[in-house]
């Protein structure tokens, strides 16, 4: 009689062990694109990821290590159905069509919202938290991004003027995500004394005849990154500007998904302010 409850007891224990990861297999989250990896990767385990885009190991993902061992998958409908998660998460890839088609075979299509702000960029890891059952995770990750954030926002500001450049020539103007995160390292836009709103050539006439305080440079160091002999990043006085100016060299992996992580490229401008010996107003010097 002892035998036969013990081997119950096992049985029923099996049974509810399979439903568990049962459970779990059903409960998988698939992203189909870079900004919605980057989500997926920042809240939820491994274990529930059924699979990434290929962008989500490159130079500019966030978690690119945390990546490296997950199934990539793309945005082909015939194979997300075959992979069959519980949900898809897509941000810029996919369509409104496949969506339909996803949810008549029971898998639910999820897009983080737009984010126009920091705080709303930082909202939004709790919002796509909950809709993929990761509602503590997010909430803990908003809260952590939001004291990060105001305790920047409390920081003196240093006075200068500084410009972003990239490899091809461009620079970011005053209605950009990175204007305002010059902004919130406590410098000022070099650019918006000409006048220059959203992305625009950088006029290498006004870097000659009137050189900023600080350069903050990004995209130099990735190999995707094309550098031609025709491009604005390897003129002479760029390289003197980068040589003789207080240079900030940031990841590319910090403007991923406009300003999801903006707190973390403002933390690492400022850091690398006072290596260089930069100091804020107020700051002994």
């Amino acid at each position: 009689m002892a035998n036969i409850v013990l081997i119950f007891i096992s049985f029923i224990g099996m049974l509810f062990s399979s439903r568990a990861v049962i459970a779990e297999d059903t409960d998988r989250i698939a992203s189909i694109d870079f900004c919605a990896d980057q989500y997926l990767l920042a809240l939820t385990e491994n274990r529930r990821i059924a699979g990434v885009s290929e962008d989500a190991v490159g130079d500019r993902s966030m978690f690119r290590e945390k990546a490296r061992d997950l199934k990539v998958v793309s945005a082909n409908l015939e194979e997300l159905l075959l992979l069959d998660p519980a949900y898809v998460l897509r941000s810029w890839r996919g369509s409104s069509r496949g969506d339909a088609l996803l949810k008549k075979a029971d898998i639910e299509t999820i897009q983080p919202p737009y984010a126009a702000t920091f705080e709303a960029a930082i909202e939004n890891f709790e919002k796509v938290g909950e809709l993929i059952g990761e509602k503590a995770n997010g909430a803990k990750l908003r809260a952590i991004y939001s004291q990060r954030l105001k305790e920047l926002q409390q920081l003196s500001s240093y006075g200068l003027k500084a410009v972003y450049v990239t490899p091809s020539g461009f620079t970011a103007g005053t209605e950009t995500y990175v204007s305002k995160m010059i902004e919130l390292a406590g410098f000022k836009s070099y650019v918006a004394d000409y006048g220059l709103q959203y992305w625009a050539p950088l006029s290498l006439e006004h870097i000659a005849n009137n050189k900023p305080d600080v350069v903050i440079a990004s995209f130099f160091g990735d190999e995707d990154v094309h550098i031609s002999h025709w491009s604005s990043g390897r003129h002479p006085i760029y390289r003197r500007l980068m040589a003789d100016i207080p240079t900030i060299h940031l990841p590319s992996r910090y403007f991923s998904c406009g300003s999801t992580f903006a707190v973390d490229a403002v933390e690492d401008i400022r850091k690398q302010a006072k290596l260089l010996g930069l100091k804020a107003e107020g700051e002994s010097r």
